[in-house]
Formats: C-alpha cells, structure tokens, sequence
C-alpha cells in the first residue's frame, strides 16, 4: 500500500507541473508505446479470465484458472518494473500504476476491479501523451508564450 501512495505523490508532482513535461525521445516513445499495448491486452485478458471463473474462491476454479493462465501475474510484474524504469516522470507514474493494478486484474484470486483501475491509468496515461504532443505542436507553431 505504501508503494500506491509513494505512486500518488508523484501523480499530484506530474498533474501539477504539466508544462515543464518534455516528450520523451524516440527510443522511450517505443517503449511507451510498447508498454501501452501490452497493458491494453493484459487488462482485457483479466477481464477475460475474471468473466470465465466468474467463481474463483472455490479450490477447483482456482486450479483451473491457474492453469488456463499460468504465468500472468508474473507478466504483470515485468511490465510494472518496465514502467518503473522510464525516464519520463508522467509514464512512469501512470503506467507504473497501470500495471500494478494488473497484477491483481490478473490473478486468479485478484478482482475485476482492479481491471478497471489498470484501465483507467492507463487512460490517463494516453491523455497525458496527448496533452504533451499538442503542448509540443504549439511550441513548434510559435503559439504558447513560455514567459
């Protein structure tokens, strides 16, 4: 729980300061773009498993889901410290948070919920890209006044 925090912190640091966001260069902008992908699947792929053992509790449904998806959660745990090695502050907060929540998104004993908080990181993730390549586009047409 002290790693949400720790995450939320640095959220309120990015959302505070969105003009000073560069665009990250083209090799982490792969990256990030890579990273987007593979959280999207992920994130549908929990909602997958979670829809099929709609009754994970249970020691039959639990050895059957694991079985169907055996190494999810250890997928979820690489891209969350993939996330955590960006160099862009504003991707690494919100992917970060995006692939903490799919470690439970995706675990056989983890909850539809946390899907949908995976699911909304990465949005803003998406909006914040957005918002710095609009900021960028600006800045080139001579348009935003810095001072």
């Amino acid at each position: 729980m002290k790693s949400k925090a720790w995450i939320i912190g640095l959220l309120a640091v990015v959302v505070s300061v969105p003009s000073f966001a560069q665009l990250p260069d083209d090799a982490e902008q792969k990256v990030i773009d890579s990273l987007m992908i593979r959280i999207a699947k992920m994130e549908q792929t929990g909602r997958e498993l979670h829809g099929k053992y709609t009754d994970g509790k249970t020691a039959e449904i639990q050895k059957a889901c694991k079985a169907g998806y055996p190494d999810l959660p250890e997928q979820a745990r690489n891209l969350r410290g993939e996330a955590a090695a960006l160099q862009t502050l504003a991707f690494k907060v919100h992917l970060s948070m995006a692939a903490n929540d799919l470690v439970q998104c995706v675990d056989c004993l983890g909850s539809v919920t946390a899907c949908d908080g995976a699911a909304a990181s990465l949005e803003r993730a998406r909006d914040q890209m957005k918002r710095m390549q609009d900021y960028a586009k600006k800045l080139q047409a001579g348009q935003d006044d810095p001072s």
